[in-house]
């Protein structure tokens, strides 16, 4: 077998430089950098020259190559690896002038891609602008071989290829102030306040910037006064600027101004091309509550910053945008304002046995400082007799930390109770300038009223903040009581063993004469337990037409056939606004004894629809509009008995009332579920607050 040995090769591209400017009169100041590219085999560089190009700036003298010594190429990691060596002046044009610096150390490329970096001292006689640009050409000014083959390899490509062009700047440092922090309230006692950040700006400097000392401006207003604030601390980022003498003011004259210098212990380093900033922190005494403190850059151009060249040791003259900072004005307190979030539910009907219902959601926001809410005190107002029997457990949550409450006996007493919520030892956070919302839940209490159970049908509780002395607030920087405004209520809530929902269903017709879908809807009951509907009650309208008649409703849940056969009070054509009322009738028995009830199972639901006769006139504009009604308040009596004569299923207690249009039950009586005696038994309600029902604004129309 025979192996044939090919010979390696050489690539060479240039690679960006991070920074496109050196310093004159400086060693070592970053020319070019370069990838070279062995494959094959390791290369061995043996002889490689450096063009570099200088152009002057606005037609000023350019320097020679003579003013860059020193050409040194260094590896990856730092080490040089062939000179140093002098160019030699080539020629010039005009402003342009050429040199070639030619190294003959032997240089040892490993397979693989590898970063060379050329460097080299600059005189001091550039100006400031001159390009500097180093080339090399591949083809023809390096000479190369395989390390194994020994055989010439011939780099590539054939073309110049040139660094990164340097500039030539001066060392150079701007000062300035940021807008943020921006001017904000803050309470006397904070501890470790940001007054003001400085930006100390190297971006257009030809070398890394080291900063010594920083002299910051106070300023105060009305009572305040510089020696207010102590502590004063300069961090850069994270990292705190240790100082070497004590830079808090002494001053206690009020609405003076002072100045607070930071001598470093150990040089702050800005790299040139980049910018640093630098934070203004301390802590504010509480012997002050008004006026003002200001931090920013002293207004003197050669003492606020004081810095030199790392690369020359030049001392620099920085530039200033000058600012007295940000205004701090001092409060004694941090402020929580309280408030009936927009996510709280509305009033309603909840199901027995439930955990975690939400039943009101409070917006706490903080202003001045972060607030920490230790203690709040809920009161519990009941509706219809109810209170806190309704619920096993009530709950506080920011959806991170809960706080639970177990009500007593003896906090259905009285009404209101007062529940507490103590959260001491892990007060809720509020963060300064923000809104936390904090949901009050409850765990709903069993409704059996065959067995005697603490919660009763239609029973309920409404919460509320009665006073802003109900709310136990602390700042957390400063450890002083925080003004507490808003004293929310909740809406009302009410218990059943399983709640019914209303939802509409789009009609399958549209309008013309003859048998139409009128309202189409599904009733759904709670998965807590089924519920009963006993009365349904239909407003309707109409616009040129004949008439509309022959009303009946379809329940698809019906066993014993398609159409159930309804009964209703007003069998009327209907040519004007009219109210149809219906009652069911299971075993065609019931209708003449008040009507029976109709089961909806637990978690299921049925679909009702109602149907008309309709007898269109020709004219435009016909129409008919109907609306399932609900109720405007609960009954006398919240949860009604029915008749009580031997025979006589009616409820008649509800419909009697005022407010009938919609009757249904959660057959709290579990011994009554599917009993012809369940429309005798107090378990009966109207459709106030039924969910759907009170949503529905909008009638279907045909």
């Amino acid at each position: 077998m025979v192996t044939t040995i090919d010979t390696g090769t050489l690539k060479v591209e240039p690679v960006a430089t991070p920074s496109n400017k050196v310093a004159e009169g400086a060693d070592d100041q970053v020319l070019g950098m370069f990838n070279f590219e062995a494959k094959g085999e390791e290369v061995q560089i043996t002889r490689l020259g450096v063009q570099v190009r200088i152009i002057a700036s606005s037609n000023a003298t350019v320097a020679t190559t003579s003013d860059v010594t020193n050409v040194t190429v260094y590896d990856e990691n730092g080490v040089a690896i062939a000179g140093p060596t002098d160019p030699t002046f080539d020629y010039g044009s005009g402003i342009t002038s050429f040199g070639s610096a030619t190294t003959t150390d032997t240089i040892s490329v490993p397979a693989g891609v590898h970063k060379y970096t050329v460097k080299a001292t600059l005189s001091s006689d550039f100006a400031v602008n001159n390009t500097i640009q180093v080339n090399l050409t591949p083809g023809n000014n390096i000479t190369a071989k395989g390390a194994t083959t020994g055989k010439t390899i011939t780099a590539t490509p054939a073309t110049v290829q040139s660094s990164t062009t340097q500039t030539v700047q001066i060392g150079s440092l701007v000062g300035s102030v940021q807008t943020t922090p921006v001017a904000q309230t803050v309470v006397a006692g904070t501890n470790g306040f940001t007054f003001a950040n400085l930006v100390l700006d190297a971006q257009a400097s030809g070398e890394d910037m080291r900063v010594t000392q920083i002299k910051s401006a106070q300023h105060t207003t009305g009572s305040a006064y510089p020696a207010l604030i102590s502590g004063l601390k300069l961090y850069d980022g994270s990292t705190e600027l240790v100082t070497s003498n004590d830079p808090d003011p002494t001053s206690t004259t009020a609405a003076a101004s002072a100045t607070s210098t930071f001598t470093f212990v150990n040089a702050l380093v800005v790299p040139k091309g980049t910018s640093k900033t630098v934070t203004i922190k301390g802590n504010i005494s509480k012997s002050v509550t008004s006026g003002s403190v200001a931090f920013g850059l002293q207004n003197d151009a050669t003492n606020a910053i004081s810095a030199t060249g790392v690369d020359t040791g030049n001392s620099i003259t920085p530039t200033y945008n000058y600012s007295d900072g940000q205004s701090m004005t001092l409060a004694s307190a941090g402020t929580l304002s309280l408030s009936p979030d927009a996510s709280t539910p509305i009033a309603g009907l909840i199901p027995s046995q439930t955990t975690g219902l939400s039943v009101g959601v409070i917006a706490a926001s903080a202003q001045h400082e972060n607030v920490n809410i230790e203690k709040i005190y809920v009161s519990v107002t009941d509706v219809n007799s109810g209170g806190p029997d309704q619920f096993d457990k009530i709950w506080l949550t920011d959806g991170t930390k809960t706080v639970g409450v177990t009500p007593t006996s003896s906090d259905s007493a009285t009404s209101p109770t007062t529940m507490l919520f103590d959260m001491s030892l892990d007060p809720f956070v509020v963060a300064v300038g923000s809104t936390k919302l904090l949901t009050i839940k409850v765990d709903t209490a069993n409704v059996d009223r065959s067995n005697a159970s603490k919660g009763s049908s239609g029973e309920g509780f409404q919460l509320s903040i009665n006073a802003t002395g109900d709310v136990t607030a602390r700042g957390a920087s400063s450890g002083t009581d925080a003004t507490v405004s808003g004293a929310p209520t909740f809406n009302a809530f009410t218990l059943y063993r399983s709640t019914p929902t209303y939802a509409a269903v789009a009609l399958s017709n549209a309008f013309g004469s003859g048998l139409r879908e009128l309202s189409k809807f599904t009733l759904s009951a709670d998965p807590k337990g089924p519920v009963a509907v006993y009365k349904f009650t239909f407003g309707v309208s109409t616009g040129s037409i004949s008439y509309v008649r022959d009303f009946y409703v379809n329940d698809s849940g019906y066993a014993q056939g398609p159409v159930t056969a309804i009964t209703q009070h007003d069998t009327s054509a209907v040519t004007n606004p009219d109210i149809l009322e219906f009652l069911f009738d299971t075993d065609s028995g019931g209708i003449a004894n008040g009507g029976e009830m109709r089961e909806i199972p637990a978690g299921g639901s049925r679909t009702f629809t109602l149907f008309g006769t309709v007898t269109d006139d020709g004219t435009a504009g016909g129409s008919v509009s109907v609306s399932l009604l609900g109720d405007h308040s609960f009954p006398s009596t919240v949860v009604e008995c029915a008749g009580t004569t031997t025979g006589d299923n009616a409820c008649t207690g509800v419909d009697s009332d005022d407010q009938n249009d919609f009757i249904w039950g959660d057959l709290a009586y579990t011994v009554q579920y599917n009993s012809s005696t369940a429309t005798n038994t107090a378990e009966w309600t109207n459709g106030f607050r039924v969910k759907g029902l009170l949503t529905t604004t909008t009638p279907q129309s045909l």
